[in-house]
C-alpha cells in the first residue's frame, strides 16, 4: 500500500486565487479517479465549466454556495463536512463565501481532468448540441476547442509535445488563429 501525504505533494496554482494539490492520480491516467485538495481564497468564483463524468466536492474547510449554470437563483450553501455530486455534462459553479479560505476535496470518476468552460466558447456539452450549430464568430469562423476531438473539447494537453503536436495538426487541417480566453492562460506560462 501507498501513501500519499499531503505535505508532500505538489502545491499548483489553480486560477488566480486557488491553489491544488494532486493527491491521486497523474497526467497519464493510471488511476481510476482523480483527487484534490483545491484551496481557494475569499472572494473566489470558480469559472463556469463542466466534466464529461461526475465529480464530487467535499468540503475540509470554510463555506461555499455551487449552484447549476442558468440556475444561480438555486444556490446550495455548502459548510464543512457537506459533500455534492456534480452530475456529467451540467455547467456549474461555485464561489467562495466569508472571510475565510475554502479548502475542498474534489475527486474526478475519470482517470484524467477533463475540463469544459463555458466562458472559452470552445466547447460544448451533448444537452447544448444547438448551441454547437450556432457558434461562428463574426467573421464566419468557426470556433473550434483546443485540445479536440471530433469538434468536442478534449481538455489540457498533459506536456508539450502533445499541445504543439495538436498546433501543428490544426494547422494542417486550415485553422490558421489561435486565441486563447482568459480560462486558457495558463497556456501563456508554458
Amino acid at each position: 500500500m501507498k501513501v500519499i501525504r499531503l505535505a508532500d505533494t505538489e502545491i499548483v496554482k489553480f486560477g488566480p486565487d486557488a491553489v491544488y494539490q494532486l493527491i491521486l492520480g497523474d497526467d497519464e491516467g493510471t488511476t481510476p479517479i482523480r483527487t484534490g485538495i483545491q484551496t481557494s481564497a475569499p472572494g473566489y468564483v470558480a469559472p463556469v465549466h463542466s466534466h464529461p463524468y461526475m465529480e464530487v466536492l467535499h468540503i475540509l474547510d470554510g463555506v461555499a454556495e455551487a449552484w447549476m449554470d442558468g440556475a444561480e437563483d438555486d444556490k446550495v450553501r455548502l459548510e464543512k463536512g457537506d459533500t455534492i455530486a456534480l452530475p456529467p455534462n451540467i455547467p456549474h459553479s461555485f464561489r467562495v463565501v466569508g472571510d475565510q479560505p475554502l479548502r475542498l476535496l474534489g475527486t474526478h470518476a475519470s482517470p484524467k481532468r477533463i475540463e469544459a468552460t463555458s466562458r472559452s466558447r470552445a466547447s460544448y456539452w451533448p444537452r447544448r448540441r444547438s448551441l454547437q450549430r450556432r457558434e461562428r464568430t463574426s467573421a464566419g469562423r468557426r470556433v473550434r476547442p483546443f485540445l479536440e476531438r471530433d469538434e468536442h473539447y478534449w481538455g489540457t494537453p498533459p506536456d508539450d509535445e502533445t499541445a504543439i503536436g495538436e498546433l501543428e495538426r490544426m494547422r494542417r487541417s486550415g485553422i490558421r488563429f489561435v486565441i486563447f480566453a482568459w480560462p486558457a492562460f495558463w497556456w501563456l506560462d508554458h
